[in-house]
């Protein structure tokens, strides 16, 4: 790079090509992040696949993102989780999307969700309210 630039004539040259670098760069970025948007939409979790390999993909993908620049949201993280599970975890997801605040979940907490029911463990306790009759009812 410094001998392209030191090559120039002169300094308007020299930063005009400088300035086609870094548009040079940026397109490769672009780029980039459109394509590791198009893999991240277009993964599931397989049905014998665990949450925690499955965690780790999207959360590579999303910090890879996020290194070239562009802002992922935590929200849209935990949104791809909910929509990429087997049916299985339908029970879980479709209680967490009616009675839980999705946008103020970490991907943590949605991760910790999912785990416990593929363990197929008790679901954490502050997923359970109290309905009217004070019977405690799944979230």
């Amino acid at each position: 790079m410094v001998m392209a630039i030191s090559e120039k004539e002169t300094a308007k040259k020299a930063w005009d090509a400088l300035k086609e670098m870094h548009l040079d760069e940026e397109r490769v970025k672009k780029a980039r992040v459109q394509t590791l948007k198009r893999e991240l939409d277009g993964m599931y979790m397989g049905d014998s696949e665990k949450i925690n390999e499955f965690a780790l993909k999207v959360t590579t993908i999303v910090n890879e993102i996020r290194s070239l620049g562009t802002k992922v949201e935590e929200t849209t993280v935990v949104e791809k989780f909910l929509r990429s599970v087997p049916d299985k975890f339908l029970p879980i997801v479709s209680t967490i999307e009616q009675w839980g605040d999705v946008t103020e979940m970490s991907v943590m907490e949605i991760i910790g969700r999912l785990r416990s029911l593929q363990r197929g463990g008790v679901v954490p306790r502050r997923l359970a309210i109290a309905d009217a009759n004070d019977e405690p009812t799944l979230l």
